[in-house]
Parts: structure tokens; C-alpha cells; sequence
């Protein structure tokens, strides 16, 4: 698993996509339905112009019970928005990219916003460096 794991990520971060799409399947053969693997398969289906088995594979995640779910990567859901797009789920498209923005913003909006100053920063000078 570790060396399949490996070419995975090798051939993902050499954009070969449809390598990737190849590795990920071999794992999931040996664990099939994995949280870890389902998103970067789809991933790869949807960079290769596999639409509709991405979607298919993005639907396995979404339907899955949230123990499960929650297992996947942060990402999947944006994954899903996307590839709607892609097919003409318009529909779709606004209603999982709605549900990815709130999650998004439980997630990170509770971190307090830095008020903008009304005044503008003082001129660089590159001459006297900003002290910390």
C-alpha cells in the first residue's frame, strides 16, 4: 500500500492525473471505499474529463454516514461543487457550493476579523526597516 501510495502522489504532483486515477484504484481495491482515497480518486477522474464517475465517486462520499464522511479530506465537498459545474448540475452546483461556504465559514469564521485602519500606512522606506 505504501508504494502504491507513493506513485499516487508521485504521479499527482506531476499532473499526470490519469496515473493517479490508476494508483488510486489499485488501493481501493484493497480498501475499498476509503475516505482517504475516494476524494484524490475523484479528483483525478474529474481532471481527466471523467465527469460523470467523478460525480459518481464524490456522490459515494456525500451519501456515506458522517462517521464516515468526516474521514475525507476537507476538500471533497468543493470537489463535488466543481464537478456539478462541470456536468450542468446547476441546481446541484448552488446547493452543495451553499453547504461548502457555510462549512467553510463554521470552520474559519469564528476567528476574529483585524478591523481596516481609516488611516493609510506610512510611505515604505527602505531605509528604515519596520521594527517588531
Amino acid at each position: 500500500m505504501a508504494k502504491i501510495a507513493e506513485q499516487f502522489q508521485a504521479a499527482y504532483s506531476a499532473g499526470d492525473f490519469q496515473s493517479g486515477a490508476k494508483f488510486a484504484e489499485e488501493a481501493l481495491q484493497i480498501t475499498p471505499g476509503n475516505m482517504s482515497i475516494l476524494p484524490d480518486y475523484a479528483l483525478c477522474l474529474m481532471r481527466t474529463g471523467a465527469y460523470d464517475h467523478a460525480y459518481k465517486t464524490y456522490m459515494t462520499i456525500h451519501n456515506a454516514p458522517a462517521s464516515q464522511r468526516k474521514l475525507a479530506s476537507a476538500t471533497w465537498l468543493d470537489g463535488l461543487v466543481e464537478v456539478c459545474g462541470w456536468l450542468g448540475k446547476t441546481e446541484e452546483m448552488r446547493e452543495y457550493g451553499l453547504h461548502s461556504l457555510r462549512a467553510s465559514d463554521a470552520k474559519r469564521g469564528a476567528n476574529p476579523s483585524q478591523p481596516i485602519p481609516d488611516s493609510p500606512p506610512p510611505a515604505f522606506n527602505p531605509r528604515t526597516p519596520p521594527k517588531t
